[in-house]
């Protein structure tokens, strides 16, 4: 083999060269260059930078020492065992040729993956053959869910820090574009601390930096469902209750609590035996009325200290025979505000409307509502759950009552006048 320097040292005519006159070295202006065929092949340039397929040292500065390019096509770095493509290549940043900050690149022998290094080769960073990423571990999470698996010996989590009048959010999508790239998310609003959670692209709970809880809604008036740090709660819907449900008083505290107009003969709480809506049992109104289909056991108040400006009775015997003259015996209809087994049976009494025209304070008017046709739809979700109960007009369903124990006094009231006129007789 013959050595030639004779060329015009070009990239055309190498200045050293062997048989082809065209493939050689080149050198000058503080750099030496490879050629074949004509053709730039290797640079070292001035900076002692190694430059394969290119003449141009672009971008990293300073730090850039071998640069490997192809044309447009870009540059591939092999590194492999002179015999087999199996082994594991290795890309390190110690300068005393110790593994302890490489990059491992791992052949066909453990299935192709990406593996960083750090502290005297401890595996921190893994990508396998199947594009997982794997950090502080080698085993994937569940199939459902290990694209990305985050594993620690002790506390291990996740940070997402943003700027402090920003929001950090994580996105559930199954698009590319529009609303599916929101579908759902996750996000925590800096700027009033408050926490969002979405479905089907729109917010559904919210929990505001003091801990209330609100859904269907950002605010306690605008959401559906209110659940307040303080203990207390807002239902803009039917609320059904499968299961007990307690009131405990806590010091002087009521059990549970209603507020609305008392000056309104609509129902406040009511009990229903059987599925809404349905025959009611109880009902109390905000007037501060109530009626119960069954039986009620009380105790009234009859000390003299609450009592003035008293005077003895007018007499009764003449209301209590015209009364009397009135009994009926009768049967309840279905829509009687009565327990089944009340309804069932048949009764002695007094009708109040004809009750009234003899003693008009003897009855009273029971306010009572019943729902006419339906206003508004209930709501569903895609399961077929309600999630709104339908509204229905209200229609005026009062009745009359008599106040047993105002008809019990005229009784006494007529028995005395009855035992003074027997008396006046047996001593005539």
């Amino acid at each position: 083999m013959s050595i030639r320097i004779d060329g015009t040292n070009t990239t055309a005519n190498p200045g050293t060269t062997g048989a082809d006159a065209d493939t050689g070295l080149v050198y000058g202006d503080n750099e030496v260059r490879i050629v074949t065929g004509g053709t730039d092949r290797v640079k070292v340039d001035s900076s002692g930078r190694l430059l394969v397929g290119t003449t141009n040292a672009v971008a990293f500065g300073s730090r850039q020492v071998l640069a490997v390019a192809n044309g447009t096509t870009g540059g591939v770095l092999s590194l492999y065992n002179s015999t087999t493509a199996t082994a594991n290549t290795r890309i390190s940043s110690n300068p005393t040729g110790s593994e302890i900050n490489d990059i491992g690149i791992h052949a066909a022998s453990t299935n192709g993956s990406i593996i960083a290094y750090t502290n005297n080769d401890t595996e921190r960073l893994r990508i396998d053959a199947s594009g997982r990423l794997l950090l502080g571990t080698t085993t994937e999470g569940i199939s459902d869910g290990d694209n990305l698996t985050i594993a620690d010996s002790g506390n291990c989590g996740i940070t997402v820090r943003s700027g402090s009048s920003n929001g950090g959010a994580i996105y559930f999508s199954d698009a590319t574009s529009g609303s599916g790239e929101y579908a759902g998310f996750i996000e925590y609003l800096h700027n009033n601390n408050a926490l969002r959670l979405a479905s089907n692209g729109d917010e559904r709970m919210r929990i505001d930096s003091s801990g209330n809880v609100f859904i269907g809604g950002t605010t306690a008036s605008s959401a559906d469902i209110a659940l307040n740090a303080n203990g207390s709660a807002t239902f803009a819907g039917l609320t059904t209750v499968k299961s007990d449900f307690f009131g405990s008083p806590i010091g002087n505290a009521v059990g549970i609590t209603l507020t609305g107009s008392a000056s309104t003969s609509v129902t406040a709480f009511r009990v229903m035996p059987g599925a809404f809506p349905s025959a009611e049992s109880i009902n109390f109104r905000w007037n501060g009325n109530a009626t119960f289909s069954g039986s009620v056991t009380a105790s009234n108040v009859s000390d003299i200290r609450f009592k003035e400006n008293i005077t003895d009775a007018n007499p009764q015997l003449a209301d209590a025979v015209a009364l009397g003259s009135q009994l009926k015996n009768f049967d309840w209809n279905d829509d009687a505000p009565l327990n089944d087994e009340l309804r069932a049976k048949r009764f002695l009494g007094l009708v109040a409307q004809e009750a009234e025209k003899v003693c008009p304070g003897l009855t009273y008017t029971v306010p009572r509502t019943k729902q006419g046709k339906e206003l508004t739809p209930a709501v569903l979700d895609e399961d077929g759950n309600e999630t709104k109960a339908a509204t229905y007009e209200e229609l005026d369903d009062s009745y009359k009552a008599i106040n047993h124990d105002i008809l019990v006094m005229k009784l006494l009231g007529a028995v005395a006048e009855l035992s003074a006129k027997v008396a006046a007789l047996e001593a005539g």
